[in-house]
């Protein structure tokens, strides 16, 4: 297909050259399909680590998979797959016993332990990248050689599906490029690379003997890379930022994710928005379906609910029911006070004056192009209703400090939820990312229910929770961003990338023939 591309969305971030300023040295051009020649080439910066619990460059970390395990692998509906962890029981969610497989290998071919497993679970704890998922540890410890013994502070059903954290070999958090467990390793021979393990304890049969690593040029030259056949994939946020833009031929390979767009309101007393029937008529006066169609080019997935489309917990009657509609948005409206007695399909403007019914500032960040489409979009639609939003484009200090101050009436908002869709930083009483200081007790017990449900039970706690949230609505989904993985056109087939590993399933991919 034809696709143009923004340079600056890749996912591969961090990478403009050398941390000089210059530019690095491309490695010798590998193509992929010629006798002696890699069939696939990826970017990889050499000036910073492979380390997977310490790393920042996410080039590097989107490697990772291809060298490291975890306990679990999350599918693409966010379900987790047993992986190094055989089995785990517990009996009260908050202590978690966890068997490890036997005969899995490090790189360097000492065998998988518990002792292996407790020091990578500890140094992620102090990690930037793992540290919030893992808030709840209270204790971590080994027991014999294959098992793990995890203590919460509290409660938590859903924590085996944090526990896609790379496990690394015991004692080697400083260096560059620990043993893993993957299917991979590192090698230095003729220009780096990553080299198939003969003895990768899954034994799978994988499309590449060994798969190369250019040295990364610069973020603007990734695309070229890519047209060039330098690279065969990059991974990309083809909604996030405005920059010079690039076309060619790939393939596109959307996979979904947990980072929701949503409308936050002020709900303290004073404001309008501490209705929740004002807040609830807002979700019912948004047309999802075409944002993410048409400003958002189909980049994203439409959701009334604060979970991913995807996932299982989806409750796809409940969401239905709270999806855009001109009838329920005027119902709920009425229900707080705001009536159009005239049935001209505007609101009657309130007495005092006001020239329309209910006015408000939407805050946006600035610099993003799409989310200034978005919130204009929201505002215009409004406004047809008698309903007065002016939006306010701030650069992002400035809308990060605006909303710590609670000087706002809405904001648009992107979060990365973890995994599990916990929901309470942003809804629940003192949420860090409660901003409007919502409060409801109900919806508070529902999350530590949910929590401390068993796992399978969770399914019917979370259709009562999103339930309560859809009746309070603390804030607004609008979408699930899509991540995107662009590939030369015809070059493979069965890819199933994951938000948190590209090359899930990789040994179903079949190549075919690169343009």
């Amino acid at each position: 297909m034809f696709l143009a591309v923004s340079a600056a969305c890749i996912l591969f971030s961090g990478c403009a050259g050398n941390k000089d300023g210059s530019q690095a040295s491309p490695s010798p051009e590998v193509s992929g399909g010629e006798a002696g020649e890699f069939v696939l080439s990826l970017p990889f910066d050499p000036a910073d680590p492979l380390n997977p619990l310490t790393g920042t460059n996410r080039i590097n970390l989107t490697l990772g998979p291809l060298l490291y395990e975890g306990f679990f692998q999350l599918d693409r509906s966010f379900s987790p797959v047993p992986l190094l962890c055989e089995s785990y029981t517990t009996l009260d969610n908050i202590t978690f016993r966890f068997t490890l497989r036997t005969g899995v290998t490090f790189s360097g071919g000492s065998l998988l332990t518990a002792a292996d497993a407790v020091y990578s679970l500890e140094q992620a704890r102090t990690s930037s990248l793992y540290s919030e998922r893992l808030s709840k540890v209270q204790s971590v410890k080994a027991e014999g050689e294959l098992t793990v013994i995890v203590t919460l502070n509290t409660a938590d059903s859903a924590f085996p599906v944090l526990l896609d954290i790379p496990i690394i070999q015991n004692g080697t958090a400083g260096s560059s490029a620990p043993p893993g467990t993957g299917p991979y390793v590192l090698s230095s021979g003729d220009g780096e690379s990553l080299v198939l393990r003969s003895d990768w304890w899954q034994g799978l049969p994988m499309p590449f003997d060994r798969i190369g690593l250019v040295e990364v040029r610069g973020s603007d030259l990734l695309i070229q890379d890519l047209g060039s056949n330098l690279i065969q994939l990059v991974s990309t946020d083809l909604t996030g930022t405005d920059a010079p833009m690039f076309s060619g031929n790939y393939d596109v390979t959307e996979y979904p994710t947990t980072i929701l767009q949503y409308i936050g309101f002020n709900a303290e007393v004073s404001s309008v928005f501490s209705n929740a029937a004002v807040r609830r008529a807002f979700g019912l006066g948004i047309d999802r379906d075409f944002i993410v169609t048409g400003l958002l080019s189909g980049h994203a997935q439409a959701s009334a609910l604060p979970v991913n489309p995807a996932s299982p917990l989806y409750d796809s009657t409940l969401a239905e029911k709270y999806s855009y509609s001109e009838e329920a948005m005027f119902s709920a409206l009425a229900e707080a006070g705001y009536t159009d007695s005239d049935e001209d399909g505007v609101l009657d403007a309130n007495s005092g004056g006001r020239e329309a019914a209910i006015s408000a500032t939407l805050l946006v960040n600035s610099e993003s192009s799409f989310k200034v489409s978005m919130a204009e979009h929201i505002a215009a639609s409004f406004s047809q209703y008698g309903i007065a939003i002016e939006v306010k484009k701030l650069a992002w200090e400035d809308y990060l400090t605006a909303l710590e101050k609670g000087d706002f009436d809405l904001y648009l908002g992107e979060v990365k939820l973890t995994t599990d869709f916990n929901l309470t930083s942003l809804a629940a009483t003192g949420g860090a990312l409660n901003y409007g200081k919502f409060s409801d007790t109900k919806l508070d017990g529902l999350f530590a229910s949910l929590a401390a449900a068993p796992y399978q039970n969770r399914g019917t706690i979370a259709a009562a929770l999103y339930s309560t949230f859809c009746q309070q609505a603390p804030f607004i989904p609008i979408c699930f961003k899509n991540q995107s993985m662009l590939t030369r056109e015809g070059a493979y087939s069965g890819l199933e990338p994951t938000q948190q590993n590209v090359f899930y399933n990789l040994s179903a991919w079949t190549q075919g023939t690169s343009s």
